[in-house]
């Protein structure tokens, strides 16, 4: 069975915590997953509990959002539903899927993981406000950039197996810190301001190549064997 937010024309919150305050987390048991309805109405899950492992498997699907608010929430199901995730407190592991929507996953104040893949329209991830960590391991694209910042002040992490479909956009923003992993890497990038922003190495045999990411370009990370 599936459980119905926002049928019709009506709009509907699935929340996970609380409405207000955050609270302890129920569960969902649903094998045909969360499905918002496709009328004029829209309907959210909210994940706002004190949980600091909560695991949500069921798929989400429809004309409708998430908001992740308070608490460690892992999304491992398939997300297809058009209104995005909006990440504006607590922390957000991505091991599953999401696409469907213009701004794919915002981040307003809180923390995103991702080993899974994260695609939208216009950006996989959007940094919207200061403070925000982004680490990945997985997949992330978007049909304008994979990950834009609209925001300085801002972490993007970038492990091995890390994926972009798309460019890393700094949109000329400042006092970002984009770490990496062990090994190497050649990330798409643009509009990256090298003296007001940092890159964080993971280890002394890697040293950075900078081609053009100031206009359009790349961020080159290159680990050297036996250096150090």
């Amino acid at each position: 069975f599936e459980v119905r937010v926002g049928w019709g024309d009506g709009n509907g919150k699935l929340i996970i915590g609380g409405d207000g305050a955050a609270a302890a987390a129920g569960t969902v048991n649903s094998t045909g997953g969360v499905v918002f309805g496709t009328g004029s109405g829209s309907g959210q899950v909210v994940f706002n509990h004190t949980s600091l492992d909560y695991v949500f498997g069921s798929s989400i699907s429809g004309h409708g959002s998430v908001q992740v608010r308070a608490g460690t929430t892992t999304l491992s199901g398939t997300g297809t539903y058009t209104g995005g995730t909006v990440v504006s407190g607590g922390k957000l592991i991505v091991t599953g899927s999401l696409s469907g929507s213009g701004n794919e996953v915002t981040l307003s104040g809180g923390e995103l993981v991702n080993s899974g893949s994260i695609t939208g329209t216009n950006y996989g991830v959007q940094f919207n406000t200061q403070g925000n960590v982004f680490t990945t391991s997985g997949h992330v694209a978007g049909g304008v950039d994979a990950v834009f910042f609209d925001d300085g002040g801002n972490r993007l992490n970038i492990q091995p197996g890390a994926t972009f479909g798309g460019r890393v956009d700094y949109n000329n923003t400042e006092g970002n810190t984009t770490g990496f992993g062990a090994g190497s890497y050649r990330i798409a990038a643009a509009n990256y301001r090298d003296a007001r922003n940092t890159i964080a190495l993971n280890n002394a045999s890697q040293t950075v190549v900078l081609e053009h990411p100031d206009s359009s370009g790349y961020i080159n990370v290159v680990a050297v064997p036996g250096a150090s």
